[in-house]
């Protein structure tokens, strides 16, 4: 089966943004009364817009995955879910926050998503050489 290193790839891709539930993306230098900064520290649970961009690019990963048989369709949804983990995180920040102001991202946060990023990349470039091989294979008919 041609289709395992994106699969692998893509799957680590929609897993690892699942520990951002946990882990700090953003913290304040000081602690509010209320808000998502009352303890000083915000997690991806904490914040609807957030919250729903990382569903989102959850649910278009792992629906790329599926998607084997239209190699074109793969690779363009994958592309969506790309910028959508690109973006996500400071976006998710900024609309639940709504300012930049004493906000500092987490660097536990950010190598998460960068991976994120990585993994989703290197599965495109293998879902394109899969494309190559494919129509290399439909010359030699």
């Amino acid at each position: 089966m041609i289709q395992t290193k994106q699969t692998v790839l893509l799957w680590l891709a929609a897993l690892l943004p699942i520990s951002l539930f946990r882990v700090a993306i953003a913290s304040t230098a000081e602690p509010t009364t209320e808000g998502i900064f009352a303890d000083s520290a915000y997690t991806l649970g904490e914040g609807t817009p957030g919250l729903i961009i990382y569903l989102v690019a959850l649910i278009f990963t792992v629906a790329v995955t599926f998607m084997y048989k239209n190699r074109h369709t793969q690779v363009k949804l994958a592309q969506v879910a790309l910028i959508l983990f690109a973006i996500g995180l400071p976006a998710g920040i900024y609309l639940s926050v709504g300012t930049w102001t004493g906000v500092s991202l987490a660097i536990p946060a950010a190598i998460i998503n960068i991976l994120s990023v990585v993994l989703i990349i290197l599965s495109i470039r293998f879902i394109q050489n899969d494309i190559k091989i494919v129509k290399s294979m439909d010359r030699l008919r």
